[in-house]
């Protein structure tokens, strides 16, 4: 009871947040840095929109244009984290309704068909964003504990080579493991 009573008295901070968020960015190259994560998805949006205006000029157009939007999303989820996919996603939803859904160049102004397309690309995207984020949080997990064992072994050793007595260590078939530098 105790326990909870101190832990309601403390004040909430973001700290530990920052701290995790601090330790992931460890882990990853500066190209893969959320903020660089941003510009690449606008950068992606608008490649896919001009390819889907070559195609739909020159060939003969897809069903649902979104899928290539949705690959991009897709794409920058995996590489920047679910919050640069959520700009793309926005943007990719802007240039659909913009662009492919009737009636062309007019923002919002679509009937169900229109809205059943966008609701399916919003909600495919948003579940492809969490999964990914979910991916990246337990790739950051895994990280951390195979650091944590290799700090927790490097110190077992330095303790075990510190030891003034000789100590061999064999396993049931007897093979020696280890074998502590005064045993030496």
């Amino acid at each position: 009871m105790r326990l909870i009573q101190h832990q309601l008295q403390q004040p909430l901070t973001l700290q530990p947040l920052a701290d995790w968020h601090h330790r992931s960015l460890m882990y990853l190259p500066r190209w893969r840095y959320p903020l660089v994560g941003y510009p690449v998805g606008l950068l992606l949006v608008g490649l896919c929109l001009v390819i889907g205006l070559i195609e739909a000029r020159l060939l003969i157009p897809f069903s649902f244009p979104g899928l290539l939007l949705l690959f991009v999303v897709v794409l920058v989820t995996l590489c920047w984290g679910v919050g640069p996919a959520l700009f793309t996603m926005a943007l990719s939803m802007l240039a659909l309704d913009y662009l492919y859904v009737p009636p062309f160049g007019i923002l919002g102004n679509y009937g169900w068909n229109g809205l059943v397309q966008l609701v399916t690309f919003a909600v495919v995207g948003f579940v492809i964003a969490v999964l990914a984020h979910q991916r990246e949080a337990a790739r950051v997990r895994a990280l951390e504990a195979r650091q944590e064992a290799i700090l927790q072994m490097r110190q077992l050793e330095a303790t075990f080579e510190a030891m003034s007595d000789g100590v061999v260590v064999y396993d049931r078939k007897a093979q020696v493991h280890h074998v502590s530098y005064a045993a030496r």
